[in-house]
Formats: C-alpha cells, structure tokens, sequence
C-alpha cells in the first residue's frame, strides 16, 4: 500500500523547532510540503492557500519557493521517498 504524506504532522514537528526560523530551513519545509502534495496529486486550492499564508507569515516569496523547488526537486523526492509514515 502506498504510503500518505501527513502534512500537518510535518509542519507541526518544524513549528515545534524553535531555532528552525532560519529563511532556508523553511523554504525547505514548504517546498517539502508543496512537492509532496503535488506529487500525490492533492494540490488543490486549499493547500495552495495555506501554502502562501506560510509563505507571508515567514517572510518568503513564491518566487523564492519556486526557485528552490526547481533547484532541489530531486532531493525533496528522495526525502519525501525515504521519510518514515
């Protein structure tokens, strides 16, 4: 059975991080988020608005998400291959 990406859990656990505030950590967060729910094929209005709210309230831009989800896309399926449920 293939496994389900749990995207609150994964915000939840980077929000609880308190030195994780660092700008690229959380495009790393986000892209995550964004690649995998693409990839499962939920990415719906919702998510992208939740998605931009996150981007606002870290002070990053969709530009800069897009740009690093197209440099690392990669890598972030790989994590998202390798992450535990």
């Amino acid at each position: 059975m293939r496994k389900i990406f749990d995207t609150k859990k994964f915000v939840r656990k980077w929000t609880e991080r308190k030195e994780n505030e660092v700008r690229e950590e959380w495009l790393f967060v986000l892209a995550v988020v964004k690649a995998g729910l693409e990839h499962e094929g939920n990415y719906d209005l919702a998510a992208q608005k939740e998605i931009e709210s996150a981007l606002k309230h870290f002070r990053l831009s969709e530009g800069e998400l897009q740009r690093y989800l197209e440099k690392n896309r990669d890598v972030l399926m790989r994590f998202l291959d390798s992450s535990p449920q």
